[in-house]
């Protein structure tokens, strides 16, 4: 199910790139892709809108002309769909019977009439609300180099930035994927959708993203503070997808610190200073929307495990014979995000055991070290009494200034929708509320305690809900690539 539905979120997004490209031709010098190409990227987009059907690309013609390539089939499956290959291949680039037969003026008026939702909810920050972003959960993409269609896979046990690979095509993609193995699986790995046009640091053009750290003072109640200081990661090359011997190069994508030769990290002050040497208004935007969306996206990751987290961590403490022992400590999470062109932030991952930087030259060292204390500040203070932490009145007070949101509020909320909970905080936690003796940390979440019989029938209903979703008709890895990447008229499927 996993391989399949990432198989259809490569062809949305590189329709969405093909879009994306036509619209920045009409105001630039780039090239124009083709008629053909723009009206099967038009289709894509409508088919997955009408809810996808059984493939959103269907014949070999819809390959070649959105991807330029008809297939995009791994070499060590090519001997065993050998029969599938020579009928897919016989079509050539023939308009097939159910493209023949498709209404491209009611695609494109279903097409048009999204396109008019998603840009009026961007205009509000707010474009994966839309019905086709509900529908693939994908993230924005942006014209650039790799045409939508760059992607990052990642071996899940691994860490600072081993085994990470750029792709940006399919079958390469597919191929490094395959090969991926872990805890005895096979297909073992996380694939990402990479931004094509992330935030670069003038002038060079150098790729920057940032870790926050994060202190989850408690699961329940939750308590989250945020750390207002995060610093920033500079890759060691210029953003680049042009491919040299090896591929992609992977200093200019990856930004760890072990994956570069040199010091790469920088304070938010040296940081935003470099970049209003470029553009202008960065450090106003990054603390009125950047930073505001971040913590939004801080506290629904947060949310969205504190189910599974409280009842567990309840379930080991009632096994234990001394019932006062158990995880009740605090957290640090390292969230990294990336930034693209319009400074809008995407999370990554959160890290449970962030690297806490003892050994980092200067200042980096120093603001580890000042992290640190004031991080056991907060905790050891809020247990002897010494930290005072705000009133309800003191957290109604209006802010001066209004900050950009991540979400917005709208009209339907399930039984547990983590939106609704976002949104009903206090005005003065969207920013994060400065409590004296723990600056730079900011307390971004508080709310009251549930019952531990609450939380453990959410985290019960959000699993059956999960491995509901994953049951269904079974197919093999080789069976969902053949289905997907070469498709075949209904009658020649047997």
């Amino acid at each position: 199910a996993e391989l399949a539905a990432f198989i259809d979120d490569y062809i949305l997004s590189a329709a969405e790139g093909v879009l994306a490209a036509r619209k920045s031709s009409e105001t630039s010098e780039t090239e124009e892709p083709s008629a053909d190409a723009v009206k099967v990227a038009l289709r894509v987009m409508a088919r997955a809108a009408d809810g996808g059907g059984d493939r959103l690309l269907r014949c070999r013609r819809e390959w070649k002309v959105l991807t330029g390539k008809s297939s995009h089939l791994p070499q060590w499956l090519e001997p065993r769909v050998r029969a599938f290959i020579e009928r897919y291949e016989a079509h050539g680039d023939a308009v097939c019977s159910q493209c023949a037969d498709a209404d491209d003026s009611d695609l494109r008026a279903a097409y048009l009439e999204m396109a008019a939702e998603v840009s009026k909810a961007s205009e509000k920050g707010n474009s994966w609300l839309t019905p086709l972003g509900c529908l693939r959960k994908q993230q924005e993409i942006f014209n650039g180099q790799a045409a939508g269609r760059a992607w990052v896979c990642k071996a899940p046990h691994a860490a600072r930035g081993e085994g990470l690979q750029v792709h940006s095509d399919l079958q390469q993609l597919l191929q490094d994927a395959a090969f991926r193995k872990a805890r005895g699986q096979q297909w073992n790995c996380a694939v990402q959708k990479y931004i094509e046009q992330a935030l670069t640091l003038p002038p060079e053009g150098y790729k920057t993203d940032l870790r926050l750290w994060v202190l989850v003072f408690s699961w329940n109640p939750c308590v989250i503070f945020a750390h207002a200081g995060p610093y920033f990661r500079i890759a060691g090359q210029p953003l680049s997808f042009k491919k040299g011997k090896a591929g992609l190069d992977r200093t200019a994508h990856l930004t760890n610190r072990p994956q570069q030769e040199s010091e790469n990290r920088m304070l938010l002050e040296d940081w935003l200073a470099a970049m209003e040497s470029g553009h202008a208004g960065v450090t106003q935007q990054f603390w009125k929307s950047t930073w505001p969306c971040m913590l939004d996206g801080v506290r629904l990751a947060v949310l969205a495990t504190q189910a599974a987290v409280a009842t567990d961590s309840e379930d080991l403490r009632r096994s234990r014979t001394n019932k006062q022992y158990g995880p009740r400590c605090f957290e640090l999470f390292g969230f990294d995000f990336a930034l693209d062109v319009n400074l809008k932030p995407w999370l990554l991952e959160a890290n449970v055991t962030p690297d806490m930087l003892p050994d980092e030259p200067e200042p980096i060292k120093t603001w580890s070290y000042t992290a640190t204390e004031g991080l056991l500040k907060i905790v050891t203070g809020a247990q002897n009494g010494e930290l005072k932490m705000p009133s309800a009145a003191d957290l109604a007070t209006k802010s001066q200034e209004q900050p950009e949101r991540l979400l917005q509020e709208g009209s339907q909320h399930s039984e547990f929708c983590l939106r609704r909970r976002v949104l009903q905080i206090p005005e003065r936690l969207i920013s994060g509320f400065e409590i004296k003796d723990a600056k730079p940390w900011r307390l971004v979440f508080a709310e009251e305690p549930e019952s531990d019989r609450a939380l453990a029938a959410r985290h019960c209903t959000l699993q059956s809900r999960h491995w509901g979703q994953r049951m269904g008709p079974s197919m093999s890895h080789d069976s969902v690539l053949r289905h997907r990447l070469l498709p075949l008229p209904p009658e020649e499927e047997k």
